[in-house]
């Protein structure tokens, strides 16, 4: 198989019982017609470069999150918030109160006739808005952009290389997982949220969309 990028999009949340927020988010929106507030000037300074503030350092944070959404990604402190060798997703929820939910997705890559493996090298680097990783595994390499696309949708872009020969495989154990389509629900009481997994060309246009499979509390796409 000839791989060149997946795009994995993860669009949710549930607005179940959810009405705690509603007088902060009240408040929030009177102030937005202030000039300062606090030490933050509202308008912003349009001089200023996001990317001057990158950090590629081992304590980097992790964390990613966008105004007005009620996820935020790989959260925790720079000690907890690091990709394990799945390069699993965590996402952290303000839904009926705070909760998390881990490995969400994960990326393993290896020989075409052999298993998918954990990466043996990786560097990572954190930006305002988006994450970055570059993963070296023992058959290719892998570059993932990770941003919001939106306040209800957190896309993976993944883009394989030196990897004539491998084999890309994404997957989770995950509860409440069912298929609609080529897309996965996962639903609980609290929340629910829909992931698909998408092919890009080299030019950045959606080709098609991967058929994922689904067994008990589990799903995997090859």
């Amino acid at each position: 198989m000839k791989l060149k990028r997946v795009l994995c999009g993860f669009l949710s949340l549930a607005v179940i019982s959810i009405s705690y927020l509603t007088s902060p988010l009240e408040i929030s929106a009177a102030r937005e017609k202030a000039d300062v507030i606090g030490s933050v000037k509202m308008e912003g300074n349009p001089d200023f470069d996001s990317d001057s503030i990158m950090n590629d350092e081992t304590s980097q944070w992790r964390w990613l999150g966008y105004p007005g959404s009620r996820m935020v990604m790989n959260y925790g402190s720079p000690m907890i918030a690091k990709y394990d060798g799945k390069l699993s997703l965590d996402i952290a929820m303000a839904v009926k109160g705070f909760r998390t939910i881990n490995s969400v997705h994960q990326i393993l890559m290896g020989p075409r006739t052999d298993q998918a493996k954990e990466y043996m090298e990786l560097e990572t680097a954190w930006y305002p808005y988006k994450l970055t990783a570059d993963a070296v595994y023992e058959e290719g390499k892998l570059h993932m952009d990770e941003f919001f696309a939106d306040k209800d949708t957190f896309i993976r872009m993944i883009e394989v290389s030196d990897a004539a020969d491998a084999k890309l495989q994404m997957k989770a154990p995950i509860d409440g997982i069912t298929k609609n389509g080529n897309n996965l629900l996962i639903e609980q009481m609290e929340y629910w949220f829909v992931c698909k997994i998408l092919k890009l060309n080299e030019d950045g246009e959606i080709i098609g969309q991967y058929e994922p499979q689904v067994s008990e509390d589990e799903w995997s796409v090859c």
